[in-house]
């Protein structure tokens, strides 16, 4: 397991945010889940006989109670890269996981006929209605609990995996077999998300959301910076939050806060404000190194020797308009458009 795989497993246990990425993800931000009801199962799962046996393990597993009666089980994948097997993965996984469930009532079953076995005077035992009941240890009211897995996908390329169990499958073309083969086997699709690419963050309602929209900017330093400027929650943010944000963007300004006790509170305000200052300093640099580019070409093509000069100068007055104007977004985008950068030295008058 590595690292985000480690550091995710943790931050999830949380039943909060657990259930926030569910009901978030899947269920339209709509509260299917509690926190209240979820409990922690065992990720790793076996099936099978000393000689003979398979065993998985997933980042984490809850079971979701209503009063003594298990729901469902609901299992969360991490990925950081892309898995090519994902959906045979995950379907063995859960089939492992129905095993379990079997192999646990067909336990209860016979304990509990060989107790009605010793009790009963006269050698009946009617515990068990048919044949089929007594040779499987399963009566036909008994039921197992639903598995659900979804694959967290935090990763910088594009997913280009399998999503069905169909895309992993030799199917034999568009022949009539291949077609027959497609409607006899069932296509298995992933429960999947891609947390660089959602659309609405509004979704979800604790402080998983400020995690996932920090995590979707990361590659921005503008938006990155403007964002933390404009959320006064940031400066709130509770540390395993934070810690998840420095383990998400390899941050090592962020790494330098990281309390080296658990229970020690992050000075939030203080590492938000640095962060706040090392994404602005890194656009204003990579401005001014525009400027020089600019002022270069205007000192080639005026014979001036001080085209340079004025390059940077414009370009350093731009960015400490936009910062002061608290428009960092404006100022990211104009960093990487000539044109837009144009348009903003005639807007303010700095031709």
């Amino acid at each position: 397991m590595g690292k985000l795989d480690r550091e995710m497993k943790e931050y999830f246990s949380d039943n909060r945010r657990y259930a926030d990425l569910w009901n978030g993800s899947l269920f339209q931000g709509r509260q299917l889940i509690c926190p209240e009801d979820l409990r922690e199962n065992s990720p790793v799962v076996t099936y099978g006989n000393k000689e003979a046996h398979l065993e998985r393990t997933s980042d984490l597993a809850m079971k979701q109670f209503r009063g003594n009666q298990v729901l469902a089980l609901w299992i969360v994948e991490n990925q950081e890269n892309i898995d090519y097997s994902m959906p045979a993965r995950v379907m063995v996984q859960e089939a492992l996981q129905y095993g379990r469930q079997l192999k646990e009532v067909r336990l209860k079953n016979r304990r509990t006929y060989e107790k009605h076995q010793k009790k009963s005077d006269d050698g009946q035992n009617p515990y068990y209605k048919d044949a089929g009941e007594f040779l499987y240890h399963f009566r036909k009211q008994d039921r197992i609990s639903p598995v659900i897995t979804l694959v967290v996908y935090w990763g910088d390329q594009q997913w280009k995996g399998p999503r069905t169990l169909h895309d992993m499958l030799n199917l034999g073309g568009s022949d009539e077999l291949g077609q027959e083969l497609r409607r006899l086997i069932p296509d298995y699709p992933l429960h999947f998300i891609n947390l660089s690419g959602l659309e609405d963050y509004s979704l979800f309602q604790t402080e998983l959301r400020t995690l996932l929209e920090l995590y979707a900017c990361r590659r921005d330093k503008g938006k990155f910076a403007e964002y933390l400027h404009t959320h006064d929650e940031c400066c709130s943010m509770d540390p395993g939050t934070f810690h998840a944000l420095e383990v998400l963007t390899h941050s090592e300004l962020l790494h330098t806060y990281l309390p080296k006790e658990k229970e020690v509170t992050v000075n939030m305000c203080k590492a938000i404000d640095d962060l706040i200052q090392d994404s602005m300093a890194e656009g204003m640099a990579k401005g001014i190194a525009e400027g020089r580019a600019e002022g270069r070409a205007e000192g080639k093509a005026e014979g001036k020797a001080e085209g340079k000069a004025e390059g940077e100068a414009r370009m350093a007055q731009l960015i400490q308009i936009l910062i002061d104007a608290g428009q960092l977004s404006v100022l990211s985008q104009a960093l990487k458009d000539i044109q837009l950068r144009n348009q903003l030295f005639q807007q303010y008058q700095l031709l």
